[in-house]
Parts: structure tokens; C-alpha cells; sequence
């Protein structure tokens, strides 16, 4: 898990989409795992200090994606240009801007 979030982490900081997307559904596949886990058997794990030291290591981790991919949306949303009134069509189904 620490790996995927190691691999989301650089792609983000890349702004490498591809990689990101591929990162992220791994991730989410290790979480829905994660998920059909029996709870006794989660609790058992997090005895171990191994995994008492990934759980940590994967807090961290996520503490640092979270501003970059903030920071990476915010800059994409600036960048992107938009079209004015929210619509790239007239209502006569013609792209607006131009005449005939």
C-alpha cells in the first residue's frame, strides 16, 4: 500500500495523469481489499508493530498527497480556458464565436 501511495505521490508531483489515474485505481482496489477484510482480523494485524509502522508510514504519506493534488487541481482549473455564459454552443446547436 505505502508503494501505491509512493507512486500516486510522484505522479502527482509530475502532474502525470496517466500514471496518477493508474496509481489512484490501484490504491482504491487495495482499499476495497482492505474492506472485505474480518475486522478480527484487521485487529489482529495492527498488533504487529511491522504494520503499526505502515499504518503510520501511509498517514504521512497521504498527508502529503493531499495539498499537492489540491494545489495540482487548482492550478489545472486555472489554466483551462472556459468559455463565456458556460456554453461553447449557440442555441442553434453552431459553435459560438463564430458568424455564419
Amino acid at each position: 500500500m505505502a508503494a501505491v501511495l509512493e507512486d500516486q505521490l510522484a505522479a502527482a508531483r509530475a502532474f502525470d495523469g496517466n500514471a496518477l489515474r493508474a496509481a489512484t485505481d490501484a490504491r482504491l482496489d487495495l482499499l476495497f481489499e482492505l474492506d472485505l477484510l474480518d475486522k478480527a482480523e484487521v485487529t489482529e494485524t495492527l498488533q504487529d508493530p511491522d504494520m503499526v509502522e505502515l499504518v503510520e508510514q501511509i498517514r504521512e504519506l497521504d498527508a502529503r498527497l493531499e495539498p499537492l493534488l489540491t494545489a495540482g487541481s487548482a492550478i489545472i482549473e486555472a489554466v483551462t480556458p472556459r468559455a463565456a455564459g458556460g456554453s461553447t454552443y449557440r442555441p442553434d446547436g453552431r459553435l459560438k464565436g463564430r458568424n455564419p
